[in-house]
């Protein structure tokens, strides 16, 4: 194990050791992974606290326990039981790839499959990780620190703005009260993780921290990973209703990528890596921090304000594609929304919502020759400079139409603008701007208790990202271009319908269900066509997106649980033909128009049960994940399997105490059956004498096991 990973860890652990993590028991499980908290759901959807109404979109909250006994190294694990969601880890640590609805489902070979998930939007404790391009680096992201996750399977573009096909909003752990406590996890493939995590109070003032180190082997050849993550939250009270929470984090991610294998190596040799890959030693390596400010007003007629400022430089180095690159970003934002009740008489009856976000990134990018040993060259090839801007305004107004039914209008006016000045000869300084007015409407309608039924109209937008703005070929020589100038962003427009519904029967053997059912139709133009393995792209093809969801979970009186998430969907590309005339082959087409989607997969299963015996403090579990098969490619000629995975585990379902300590501890076996499979693939990937190398295979057999220890806390 590499102690330098883990060395800022023991530095911290004796003035900031780790708040305990509740374990929930078998009578609040419900109100996790295997529930949905309501009030929490409401304010996702809504962006902001205020009068309760029924969420008019598809949110699933998932609980800490969620991921308990799994690996914890990424973000896939607290997905899994999110209907909709595909999170397929990558070589084991963060890197995940992540879509919803399909959503996030493109890539190009290696110019755009690793490191990055994009077309959604990811927030931490508020704060959005995605930059203005609409790309997210996991980096800050540890299931350790985190405390619940919410995740927006609708097109939500009309409150988040650009690139929010789907959104994930993370929270860390809130300091609720003086705690301490600490977790080791050691696994397979050389999973080690420790991390320390604490709260204390200073008169009104609760303060909270947690460090994480992880180093993890990976399941391949050139895998490993070395990340921590250090971050600090305070909340702080002010006058009456006003509060200020400062949140902050600094980390260091170090990762090899192994890279794609042809499907004969992943037959054969399914740990292997990419020689290309290893004889240039890819890999990246992110330092990245953030500062951030937030001041929440909250009255007792409804209103409420939320302000929020952030700064967050990055320093990032990376081998990537045959050059040494180092990036120096500055991403800065800030956002206010704000909700006011027209109706004095009755606050709840109409009510308008406003906001607005500014987020900017700007900063150096420079690309040098790769050294024999993968380091940095002699000779530099690229100078740039980077820039990025999303800004939006959205206003949406809520109206109870009877005592049990609310509708709502609302529309955002979004602004993306990129800026490129390239200062090797010729030198270049170009801008390209992309807007659009997305519109929404919705009702909601709760005939009885928490049954809610809803239906909506919106959609999305999602400008091209940075590193697919390069110009095609016959204007690459320009010397006033620098940006495509055809390019278009990608619309979106959604119908949706669902109901939800959490009870708690009295009596009988059912203690708690939660179930939620929706479907969706997704119209999409302007999708983006990767030319010569993603070199550029063109705004070319159209395509329909539809399925139907379902999730349920149950506790039973007998010390019994259940839950079950799937998704079936049809994913079909309309209008889209291929003109290599971009290419330098005038008059040679292909259509594409009716071929399956790249990258999605028609049926998602998710399948888990738990037993806990009387007053024992273990739980027994199991779960299943199936995933179908997919293409890789545009073209639907490189075929990806489907597969399935069973795991079982044990884990304390709630503390042991023992005098002022509360112990805990868990241990799984994953992938029980040891099957084979492509856990990810490169979509539309570079091929080697006419074969493709696309496939990425996934974990075999392995163990898991944590050790949680605390004192204090909730």
């Amino acid at each position: 194990m590499r102690w330098r990973t883990l060395l800022p860890c023991v530095l911290v652990a004796s003035p900031l050791v780790a708040q305990e993590r509740p374990v929930p028991d078998s009578a609040a499980r419900a109100d996790t992974a295997r529930g949905v908290r309501l009030p929490e759901v409401e304010a996702v959807a809504r962006r902001v606290a205020g009068p309760a109404a029924a969420a008019s979109l598809a949110v699933t909250d998932v609980g800490a326990d969620a991921w308990q006994a799994r690996r914890g190294a990424g973000l896939d694990d607290a997905l899994a039981y999110v209907p909709g969601v595909v999170a397929q880890t990558r070589a084991g640590a963060s890197d995940v790839r992540i879509t919803i609805r399909g959503f996030g489902a493109r890539g190009a070979g290696e110019r755009s499959n690793a490191g990055t998930t994009r077309g959604i939007r990811v927030y931490l404790d508020g704060f959005p990780e995605t930059e203005p391009d609409g790309r997210t680096s996991l980096d800050a992201i540890d299931l350790f620190a985190l405390g619940r996750v919410a995740v927006v399977r609708s097109n939500a573009g009309t409150l988040w703005g650009n690139a929010a096909g789907g959104v994930v909003h993370l929270t860390s752990l809130a300091p609720e009260a003086p705690g301490a406590g600490a977790e080791l996890l050691a696994g397979g493939f050389g999973l080690r993780r420790l991390g320390v995590r604490g709260s204390a109070r200073a008169g009104g003032t609760l303060l909270g921290g947690s460090v994480t180190g992880l180093h993890s082997d990976g399941w391949r050849d050139h895998a490993t990973a070395d990340r921590w993550i250090g971050s600090a939250q305070a909340r702080i009270p002010l006058a009456r209703g006003h509060e200020l929470g400062l949140f902050g984090y600094l980390t260091s991610n170090d990762a090899r990528l192994p890279g794609p294998l042809t499907r004969a190596q992943l037959d054969s040799t399914p740990a292997a890596a990419n020689a290309l890959y290893v004889a240039r030693d890819e890999r990246r390596f992110n330092t990245v921090a953030r500062l951030g400010a937030a001041w929440t007003v909250t009255g007792g007629t409804g209103r409420a304000l939320e302000v929020r400022l952030f700064g967050q430089p990055k320093w990032l180095e990376r081998s990537e594609r045959g050059t040494y690159r180092e990036f120096r970003r500055l991403h800065l934002g800030a956002s206010a929304v704000g909700t006011l009740p027209l109706a004095s008489a009755d606050p709840t009856r109409t009510v308008l919502q406003l906001g607005t976000d500014l987020a900017w990134q700007d900063g150096p990018a420079r690309f040098w020759s790769l050294g024999p040993d993968g380091g940095k060259g002699d000779v530099v090839v690229a100078s740039k400079r980077e820039g990025g801007l999303n800004a939006g305004i959205f206003a949406q107004v809520e109206q109870r139409l009877a005592p049990e039914v609310r509708g709502t209008l609302g529309a955002r006016l979004d602004n993306v603008t990129y800026r490129l000045r390239d200062s090797l000869e010729p030198a270049l300084d170009d801008e390209r701007r992309f807007t659009r007015l997305v519109p929404k409407a919705s009702l909601a309608w709760q005939p009885a208790g928490t049954l809610t039924l809803f239906a909506s109209l919106g959609g999305g937008f999602e400008a091209p990202a940075f590193n697919e703005t390069d110009p095609p070929p016959d204007l690459a020589a320009d010397t006033v271009r620098g940006l495509n100038p055809l390019l278009e962003p990608i619309i979106a427009t959604t119908v949706e319908a669902g109901l939800r519904q959490v009870i708690a029967p009295a009596g009988g053997p059912v203690r708690t269900l939660a179930w939620d059912l929706a479907a969706y139709h997704t119209w999409v133009r302007n999708e983006l066509v990767p030319y010569a393995s993603g070199r550029f792209y063109q705004s070319a093809a159209t395509a329909r997106r539809a399925g139907l969801e379902a999730g349920a979970s149950a506790t039973f009186a007998a010390g019994l649980d259940a839950r079950v998430a799937v998704a079936l969907t049809d994913n079909v590309y309309g209008e889209y033909v291929v003109d290599s005339a971009f290419a330098g082959r005038p008059g040679v087409t292909a259509d594409y128009g009716g071929n399956l989607i790249v990258g999605l997969p028609r049926t998602t299963v998710s399948l888990g049960a738990g037993w806990q015996a009387g007053a024992s403090p273990l739980r027994l579990a199991a779960d299943l994940q199936s995933l179908g098969g997919y293409w890789a490619d545009d073209a639907n000629t490189v075929r990806v399997d489907g597969w399935t995975v069973l795991a079982l585990g044990v884990a304390t379902a709630r503390p042991v105490r023992l005098g002022t300590l509360a112990l805990g501890g868990s241990v799984a076996l994953r992938n029980l059956l040891d099957a084979r499979f492509a856990g990810s693939a490169y979509l539309n990937p570079d091929r080697v004498a006419g074969v493709p190398v696309a496939y990425e295979p996934g974990a075999g057999r392995h163990l898991v096991v944590s050790a949680t220890v605390g004192h204090g806390g909730r």
